[in-house]
């Protein structure tokens, strides 16, 4: 699934772009289950993207844009030598340029969840998430935010099998405001970063998963 926006305004801009998964079936960005012995479909991939432009802002003016992409969970598999679907990858992006506004660029982005597992079947892995500089903005003068945060999958149940792995997350942005032509009155930057959970063991005898690793750098 993909999602795109571009704005463009004299004054105040606000542009969004949201991908999220629906209804569990595969036409919806969410993998198909398996009845029984075999594995489940893989989660949609999802994207956004939005930019938001307002080419004569002003002191109290505002340009926010914001864009938030889930993958698709993966389906449920069924059977020993069988598995859950992986999770769909996710991938976000936005841009905020202005005249001399307040200007705030936000993405989030999520990785899908692995299918869960059963009668002997593995769970799926969950979709690991990273942005690099996925945010970008230019205030000529204004006020500029940029925040980003990548979350990775959870890894997919089982009663008997093994769990899925947790999809690990890594948000990394680095911004240079002295290239602007005009430099921005105040910069502020933000990432995040939530590693998913793993995969929980649902027999007496299978051990729940780790929990994915987490990167967060800004500078």
């Amino acid at each position: 699934s993909t999602a795109s926006t571009t704005i463009t305004g004299s004054r105040s801009v606000n542009a969004s772009a949201t991908v999220v998964p629906r209804d569990p079936d595969r036409d919806n960005g969410v993998g198909g289950s398996a009845s029984i012995n075999a594995s489940g479909w893989a989660g949609g991939a999802a994207t956004a993207s939005a930019a938001g432009i307002s080419t004569a802002g002003q002191s109290g003016d505002q340009v926010t844009v914001t864009a938030s992409a889930t993958g698709g969970d993966g389906g449920s598999g069924d059977g020993a030598g069988h598995a859950g679907g992986k999770g769909g990858t996710a991938r976000a992006t936005a841009s905020a340029d202005s005249a001399g506004a307040l200007v705030d660029a936000t993405v989030t982005q999520t990785g899908g969840s692995g299918g869960d597992g059963s009668d002997g079947a593995n769970g799926g892995a969950g979709a690991a998430s990273t942005l690099t500089n996925a945010v970008s903005g230019v205030s000529n003068g204004g006020n500029l935010t940029l925040s980003q945060t990548a979350v990775g999958g959870n890894g997919g149940g089982s009663d008997t099998g093994v769990v899925g792995a947790a999809g690990s997350a890594t948000s990394s942005l680095s911004f240079d405001d002295t290239k602007s032509t005009t430099q921005s009155q105040s910069v502020t930057g933000e990432t995040y970063a939530t590693g998913g959970y793993g995969g929980t063991g649902e027999g007496g005898t299978t051990a729940g998963g780790a929990g994915a690793s987490a990167t967060a750098v800004s500078s």
